[in-house]
């Protein structure tokens, strides 16, 4: 990045520039390359973090978007409680499997695991099942009228 921003600044004088106490001689247009480099090589890294995060950020949420959809039709249809309750066990098998991916075999909770995709993905489907369980017990539940 440095030889790059050094080339930009073609124009800046290569002669121009102080000398040091110890006679070393900065030209003005290494500094500032120097300056752009370390400049540009900061906003490289923020940019590709936060490419990375929205990456995982989409990928998950819109995993969850699925999910609350297949809910909402499962909750509607006839049959619905023998549905939600599949959908309930389905999620569950799914928490376990990424449960066992970020934790480990020993499920020990550190803020490393806490903060893995795959510990984001298995707090969605803790919510998920909170869901379909509040659904399966609306069902259960006879309906009062309201005359």
């Amino acid at each position: 990045m440095y030889k790059g921003a050094e080339a930009l600044l073609w124009w800046i004088p290569g002669n121009l520039g102080p000398v040091g106490e110890e006679s070393y001689f900065d030209s003005y247009r290494s500094v500032l390359a120097l300056f752009f480099a370390i400049t540009g090589g900061l906003f490289l890294a923020w940019v590709i973090n936060s490419v990375a995060y929205f990456r995982v950020y989409f990928r998950i949420y819109g995993e969850r978007s699925v999910e609350l959809k297949r809910i909402l039709e499962a909750s509607r249809s006839a049959g619905k409680l023998e549905r939600l309750t599949n959908l309930r066990e389905e999620y569950k098998e799914k928490l376990a499997a990424l449960n066992a991916e970020a934790y480990g075999p020993d499920e020990t909770r550190s803020q490393d695991a806490d903060l893995s995709p795959a510990a984001r993905r298995a707090t969605i489907f803790e919510e998920l099942i909170a869901c379909v369980a509040e659904l399966e017990a609306e069902a259960k539940s006879p309906e009062v009228s309201s005359n």
